[in-house]
């Protein structure tokens, strides 16, 4: 059994109604509703276990489950009021973004006039410009180069190849959570088959354990993650977890025992046909729980 009562007041409340609800273990809820309270506190907490050690407040949580198990309501209802922050969030800041986008494609194309050839003065390449247009074309290159483009706001993705999710980490203050009910994120870390020699870990392993992160890139150049923080919320068959473990390279790397499993018992054939609703009241608290935090701007250090 899970120790629901380890959790917040109205997260264990909603886990237990959840689990009745829904039919399901309570270790289900549960062990996810651990990865929900990573994602909720990692992006501005760390935790000091000694003066010279620390660690950010990532988690790796994965529920196994047999088909039929309903591990995708479970998640579902337990992310729900994170994708509406989401929402509302992307709502506010709209007019921002567009804001922002139109203003980087101005300077762009600024830019991209301001090199045109023109008169007086020969470059390395033959073209020919002006003092004034060499001062000119200075002057947007840095401005292009220190243009900060607002992004819309971010706590969950579903799927992304290692490159993407270098990018939308940088993006989102280096910290994002996968979040999904299938296993396809064991995928892209082994390279598209669970079977293969190696994979792309590095991103995983340091995005787990808040290490700096580099990628160079021939057309994009070069992005640099200096605390990047990256949880997991996934719900999977055990067919899944039987690949991860099959795979000798993310053993070795140590990818296996970063998770936080959790093994559900099944309630097939023990499922009562009229359970009772999650009450409104506990999925009212439970949504103000994860706003409230979400709303915050604070942070520090946990000793």
């Amino acid at each position: 059994m899970f120790p629901l009562e380890a959790l917040p007041g109205p997260v264990e409340a909603y886990a237990e109604a959840l689990a009745e609800s829904t039919q399901t273990a309570e270790e289900m809820a549960g062990v996810l509703a651990l990865g929900v309270l990573a994602t909720l506190f990692q992006r501005r907490y760390s935790v000091r276990v000694t003066p010279d050690w620390s660690e950010p407040l990532c988690l790796w949580t994965v529920i196994i489950a047999q088909p039929a198990e309903r591990k995708s309501a479970v998640l579902s209802a337990l992310l729900e009021p994170l994708q509406a922050y989401e929402a509302e969030r992307y709502a506010q800041d709209l007019t921002e973004i567009a804001k922002s986008q139109a203003e980087k494609a101005m300077l762009e194309q600024q830019l991209k006039e301001a090199q045109k050839p023109r008169r007086t003065r020969k470059s390395a390449d033959g073209a020919v410009y002006s003092a004034a247009q060499e001062e000119q074309v200075y002057m947007l290159a840095e401005q292009l180069a220190q243009f900060e483009e607002r992004h819309p706001y971010r706590l969950l993705v579903d799927d992304s190849t290692v490159e993407k999710l270098a990018d939308i980490m940088s993006q989102q203050e280096e910290c994002i959570t996968l979040a999904s009910a299938e296993g396809g994120v064991f995928d892209a870390m082994s390279g598209g088959r669970y079977d293969k020699a190696s994979g792309s870990y590095d991103l995983y392993l340091k995005g787990h354990a808040g290490d700096r992160y580099v990628v160079d890139r021939v057309t994009r150049g070069q992005s640099i993650l200096r605390h990047p923080r990256l949880s997991l919320i996934l719900a999977v068959q055990p067919v899944v977890l039987s690949g991860l473990m099959n795979n000798a390279s993310m053993r070795q790397k140590g990818m296996c025992g970063r998770v936080l499993y959790g093994f559900c018992r099944s309630r097939l054939g023990r499922r009562r046909v009229d359970p009772e609703p999650v009450p409104p009241e506990v999925r009212e608290r439970y949504a103000a729980f994860v706003r409230n935090i979400l709303s915050q701007t604070g942070g520090g250090v946990i000793s």
